[in-house]
């Protein structure tokens, strides 16, 4: 078992780009964090597992980057809120944020959709969009208010056991509306906020690097598809900065 103080104690905050990966207890988290502290940027590596977060985060030290290990369910405002405070007062403010959190849901959520339990699908809903929004605005507004450019890119991979079930056709189609409609929002704010859907089978590294690819891009409101399933129609923005790429 891994333990809190095996972790690294982080330098203080400086004028570095900070990076928040959301979900690193899952394989994917895990590749997309590493491959973030590879660029030399500090990762806050939130998850559900406590070991596993502790895990990552160690690991990500232990090979000369810096890491902070946040565990909190982002389901849950006050948490939200508690793990944000911490990485921004040990890290600095985020700058760079992958959304890469997601909730399997209870029991029936992921069944054909006749056998789906109206109280299941609600709480697969409202648990999955939650996350999306509260981490997403938190980061943002934090952005938007010290003037600071910053990139979100949101990752959503399938799984074999669902990918063509209603939850994961319901996760994509949320995917491509977030994007839209925030990246609209943000615009004035220099926000960019893109995202990459992938299949279960999909190389872990080729999202990462589509995703590392998309925090460094000046477009907004793309949404990348590693795969043909169907999705809902999303427009690319090109954004007038000063600097054509944004360094990671």
């Amino acid at each position: 078992m891994v333990s809190q103080q095996q972790v690294a104690d982080p330098p203080p905050p400086g004028g570095r780009a900070t990076a928040l990966v959301t979900g690193v207890d899952s394989p994917l988290g895990r590749v997309i964090a590493h491959s973030v502290a590879r660029k030399g940027i500090p990762v806050a590596a939130q998850g559900y597992s406590r070991n596993h977060v502790l895990e990552v985060a160690e690991a990500i030290t232990a090979s000369g980057g810096t890491a902070v290990p946040v565990v909190a369910d982002l389901t849950v405002e006050r948490d939200v809120e508690r793990a944000l405070d911490r990485v921004e007062d040990q890290l600095g403010p985020v700058r760079f944020l992958v959304n890469n959190a997601w909730l399997p849901g209870p029991e029936t959520a992921s069944s054909p959709f006749l056998d789906i339990q109206p109280a299941d699908w609600r709480r697969y809903a409202q648990d999955n969009l939650l996350i999306l929004h509260m981490i997403t605005q938190r980061v943002t507004r934090t952005l938007e208010r010290t003037g600071r450019q910053g990139g979100v890119v949101t990752v959503l991979r399938g799984t074999a056991e669902s990918e063509t079930s209603l939850a994961q056709y319901f996760l994509r189609a949320v995917v491509g509306a977030f994007t839209a409609g925030v990246g609209t929002e943000l615009l004035r704010s220099n926000i960019r906020l893109n995202a990459v859907r992938a299949r279960a089978d999909t190389d872990l590294q080729l999202v990462s690097a589509t995703a590392l690819d998309l925090l460094s891009s000046n477009d907004t409101r793309r949404v990348i598809d590693l795969d043909p399933t169907p999705h809902v129609p999303t427009e690319t923005i090109r954004l007038h900065h000063p600097r054509e790429r944004h360094s990671l």
